[in-house]
């Protein structure tokens, strides 16, 4: 799910009049062009972030997020369920004890 969210926020950057195009006629995004300038940067970042295990939650939560605009605007692919159910499991429980977080952060609980 992160190569998919970082590939696509890559080839965003990689033609970014088509990438403001798309923001403005396909999406029909409000705040243009800061809202594609938040979504590339988020479709960068999180799943980086994610892959690391650093700042896990809120990474999965703003994919979450993605994942439920993506699946508006494109509402004939089921895969965009998987991805929300994995970033709501993620947010909700913790990425593991292999991530970075688990090393950073140690929970109260014992």
């Amino acid at each position: 799910m992160a190569h998919i969210f970082f590939q696509s926020g890559i080839s965003k950057l990689d033609d970014w009049e088509a990438t403001l195009c798309l923001f403005q006629q396909e999406y029909c995004v409000p705040c243009m062009p800061i809202a594609a300038y938040v979504a590339t940067g988020a479709e960068i970042l999180a799943p980086i972030m994610l892959v690391l295990g650093l700042g896990s939650r809120i990474a999965a939560f703003t994919l979450f997020i993605l994942s439920i605009v993506v699946h508006i605007t494109y509402p004939n692919f089921c895969e965009h369920y998987l991805w929300m159910l994995l970033c709501v499991g993620i947010t909700l429980r913790g990425p593991g004890k292999i991530a970075l977080d688990h090393y950073f952060c140690k929970d109260t609980e014992h």
